[in-house]
């Protein structure tokens, strides 16, 4: 897909404003989409709320302010909240900018990476790719390559890495882990807090209620969190599917 002239001046200006907008005490919460970072987020957003005594649920929006997203022009702007570092997203690959800065990498298995991402795109109004799902794997814009790509550019640049897997099966165990690496002065208990009030049925009960930032963008009856579950993958990939995935995870050295 490309982006008309406009979108392009308009993205150039945003992410320009953003590397100048990036401090040197911010942490970068990096993935590849729809690989847990939002959950990460979440998490990170209630610690924040706990700290600060703000019982008020936290939808998109919320989010989006609390943990700003690099390339939309308003990191400038956008103050840390909690007593802690300001954790600013992205699905970027790693870049000259990020440098000297600190960051996490939110990794899933990438199989089940590409279904949801695959579900994800199906479910927009203007998707990034139209056809089979054994094609989308094998496009090297939002396929396996790309996935590939992602993840060896911020593995080379030491990130704390949480893995989705670890936060399914003990979502306390592994965001307190996280907060330990990153030396967030926080308590046991807020961090308990923070990952109760993070966990997908809440999650999902608050997008049916307060509904999606931006729903012209998407189809009816699209949802942003669904089900989380771990080895869809298995289910979808066919074993040519299974052949390319080791192909390429050989060519680029892949580690789980």
């Amino acid at each position: 897909m490309t982006l008309p002239v406009p979108r392009i001046a308009g993205r150039v200006i945003a992410y320009g404003r953003d590397v100048l907008g990036l401090r040197r005490d911010d942490v970068l919460v990096a993935s590849f989409p729809k690989s847990g970072s939002t959950w990460v987020r979440f998490m990170l957003a209630y610690l924040a709320a706990v700290r600060d005594g703000d019982d008020a649920p936290i939808d998109y929006v919320r989010l989006d302010a609390r943990l700003p997203e690099f390339g939309r022009g308003d990191l400038g702007s956008a103050p840390p909240v909690g007593g802690l570092p300001r954790f600013v997203k992205t699905h970027r690959a790693w870049w000259p900018p990020f440098r000297g800065r600190r960051s996490v990498l939110v990794t899933r298995d990438p199989r089940d990476t590409m279904v949801s991402f695959y579900q994800f795109e199906q479910g927009k109004t203007d998707p990034r790719f139209e056809g089979e799902f054994s094609g989308f794997i094998r496009d090297p814009g939002v396929g396996l390559e790309a996935w590939f790509r992602h993840t060896r550019s911020w593995r080379e640049h030491g990130p704390v890495e949480v893995r989705y897997e670890d936060l399914k099966a003990d979502d306390v165990g592994a965001f307190g882990a996280l907060c330990e690496a990153l030396g967030l002065p926080v308590t046991d208990a807020e961090v308990r807090e923070a990952a109760e009030r993070s966990r997908f049925d809440r999650v999902k009960k608050l997008e049916k209620s307060m509904g999606l930032p931006q729903p012209d963008k998407v189809k009816e009856g699209f949802e942003f969190a669904k089900s989380g579950t771990v080895g869809r993958g298995d289910r979808w990939f066919s074993d040519d599917d299974d052949a390319f995935f080791e192909s390429k995870a050989e060519e680029y050295g892949f580690r789980r």
